[in-house]
């Protein structure tokens, strides 16, 4: 997840330090622990055509554990250096499947990407009664009621309280309610969460709670599910869930043992039966691999009736790691980037790769992997990823933006179109050139064309066209001051961006909202721009799930921080958006509870003929006409 842009002076140092500190944490921070066999051998092709190599499944442990003794000094010294397999000793790769979506489509709650395609949020609602996570519980508030109440509180881990999860978050479906966090090892962590491979006793586990949530006054935990490694991400189609987590082992390893000691440890809890399971995640015959040696993180994928609940129906593993989770209604996809090294001796265009793995969603009870390819550069997010009509289409950028002293003027950013062949996502065309010397700060795909914002000191908002993904073309480009980190369409022909504003040197100075008139696409231009206060921020920014627009009201709700004194104050615009402007109408403000200022609005969503602003401490309830205070409901 792309991190909150400075709140000071230029867009840079921070991020370069936090970029940084997050490659070494995950254990990609040195060209030693990331270098590719591929950089020994030559740098690739300028439009990425270099043949990426197909992953196949070992068929037992024995091979699984030939393989790691083969790189035993890769995994150790943390290097890349391909050693060749005994001859039969890999298995046959997974079979494609071409089975068409089944199941009814999730009806997503909050701002999602795809239609059909739910994701996980902070705050979900079945149209009657809104579920949100706050301080270790899961609150449920009569949302359609006549006045809003709180219903009940639960508690998902009471000797916790939310100490030892980072921002937990949440998938509904009818009256089963799946929460998903990430439990740190050191802190009060839950009971079923200790138990674990040594291979993974590393820093972080997943946690997934399964909650019945059919009598809201009356909340209850079924069953837990612990795994090794982190959450990254997960999606909801129809009512199969897809829970993405990625789990690396601590360096450095022994490999004399079998191979099944390498697979990631799940505990299963069920509270109903007074049951607890102990099982490896997967077995060796359910792992994929690069012909070259990739790591030896574990990416697996678990698949999950939510109308069953705990546990996973499927799990399907891949020998790699996972950041970037996007998702179709029929194909998941899965990316990662290599930090590859800097300087001549790389002997790259790029500094950093991003590599992509893709898996048939269409099965509800089951998740295969397809596919792996890659592109030059890194990703900003999910919104770099974009599946249409069977082709991906990837915006990456060139040039790691934190290594320091990093050529920034040889950045430049790609939209490259990857069609499947086989096992193999391969590049069909791209268009380079893109903001020279900057970097993405926004994407966005609408069927055939696609918007990238690209910032260093000014705002050029470039409009592709994609219709032949052979061949895309730059139709218009815009430049404005400042940037747009997050782009809605809100109406024909109409985008609204939500970022900040900058000087001539880059300096950001607080947040605005830009109206876009792309209905000619070789002409787009801005109507209005909207000037949100001085030194403000908005969780928008890197968050989509903080941006709420209605298209029946016209009304867009953006939450907004100041930290112009000493003393941060927070709250939401409202703003009415016309054919050609957009303009504020209102301050959404949450009651203070003894402080000086009110708690932070995190999300907007309307339930019923009623506007709700949710933050940690409760929900207020406005008419989204006149946006006139109906009730507060405190946690």
């Amino acid at each position: 997840m792309p991190k909150p842009v400075p709140t000071t002076k230029t867009v840079g140092g921070a991020i370069a330090l936090a970029a940084l500190a997050a490659l070494i944490a995950a254990g990609i921070g040195t060209p030693a622990a990331e270098a590719s066999a591929a950089t020994a051998n030559g740098s690739r092709a300028q439009d990425g055509g270099e043949r990426a190599p197909a992953l196949k499944r070992f068929r037992s442990c024995d091979p699984l554990r030939t393989y790691l003794r083969a790189h035993r000094r890769a995994v150790v010294a943390g290097s890349r250096t391909a050693v060749p397999l005994p001859a039969g000793s890999e298995g046959a790769g997974a079979a494609a499947a071409d089975a068409a979506p089944q199941g009814e489509p999730a009806e997503p709650q909050t701002n999602v990407q795809e239609e059909g395609v739910d994701e996980p949020d902070i705050v979900k609602s079945d149209g009657e009664t809104i579920f949100a996570l706050a301080d270790g519980e899961l609150e449920a508030v009569a949302a359609g009621a006549e006045s809003p109440a709180l219903l009940g509180s639960l508690a998902l881990d009471p000797g916790a309280r939310g100490a030892s999860y980072d921002e937990a978050q949440l998938l509904l479906l009818g009256d089963r309610a799946l929460v998903m966090a990430t439990s740190f090892a050191g802190g009060p962590g839950p009971p079923h969460a200790v138990a674990s491979s040594d291979l993974y006793a590393g820093p972080s586990r997943t946690v997934l709670i399964e909650v019945d949530v059919a009598d809201p006054t009356a909340m209850r935990v079924l069953r837990t599910m612990t795994v090794d490694g982190s959450f990254v991400s997960a999606r909801l189609t129809g009512a199969t869930a897809r829970v993405v987590v990625d789990a690396r082992p601590e360096l450095p390893i022994a490999t004399r043992g079998h191979g099944r000691a390498w697979m990631p440890a799940a505990v299963l809890r069920d509270r109903e039966a007074g049951e607890r399971t102990r099982t490896r995640l997967v077995g060796c015959s359910q792992v994929s691999r690069a012909r070259r040696f990739s790591g030896a993180g574990m990416l697996t994928v678990l698949t999950i009736d939510m109308k069953r609940g705990l546990p996973a129906i499927d799990v399907d593993a891949v020998m790699s790691s996972g950041e970037i989770v996007y998702a179709s209604p029929t194909s998941l996809y899965v990316a990662t980037e290599r930090w590859l090294g800097v300087g001549p001796a790389a002997g790259r265009s790029s500094d950093v790769d991003t590599q992509i793995h893709q898996f048939d969603a269409s099965d509800p009870a089951a998740t295969t992997y397809l596919a792996s390819g890659r592109v030059d550069g890194f990703m900003l997010s999910q919104w770099s990823l974009s599946e249409h009509e069977g082709v991906l289409r990837v915006a990456s950028t060139t040039s790691p933006p934190w290594v320091d002293g990093g050529p920034r003027e040889r950045s430049q950013s790609f939209i490259t179109a990857l069609a499947r062949d086989g096992a193999r996502l391969a590049p069909v065309g791209r268009i380079g050139g893109l903001g020279e010397g900057e970097q993405i700060y926004a994407v966005r795909f609408i069927g055939e064309i696609g918007y990238v914002v690209t910032f260093r000191q000014v705002d050029p908002l470039h409009v592709v066209d994609l219709s032949d993904p052979t061949a895309p073309a730059l139709l218009g480009e815009l430049e404005v001051p400042g940037y747009s980190a997050y782009l809605h369409p809100v109406g024909e022909g109409l985008l609204l961006g939500v970022g900040q504003d900058a000087d001539d040197r880059g300096t950001t100075r607080g947040v605005q909202v830009s109206l876009f008139d792309v209905s000619d696409p070789a002409r787009p231009a801005r109507l209005d721009v909207e000037a949100l206060g001085r030194d403000t921020q908005s969780e928008v920014e890197y968050d989509h799930h903080a941006f709420f627009y209605s298209a029946e009201h016209r009304l867009a709700v953006i939450p907004i921080e100041s930290y112009a004194s000493e003393e941060r104050s927070s709250g939401a615009a409202a703003l009415r958006v016309d054919p050609g402007a957009a303009d504020p109408i209102a301050r959404l403000a949450m009651p203070s509870q003894g402080g000086p200022h009110g708690a932070q609005v995190r999300r907007t969503l309307a339930v019923g003929d009623r506007l709700f602003t949710v933050s940690a401490r409760g929900i207020a309830a406005y008419d989204p006409e006149t946006l006139a205070p109906l009730a507060y409901v405190a946690f």
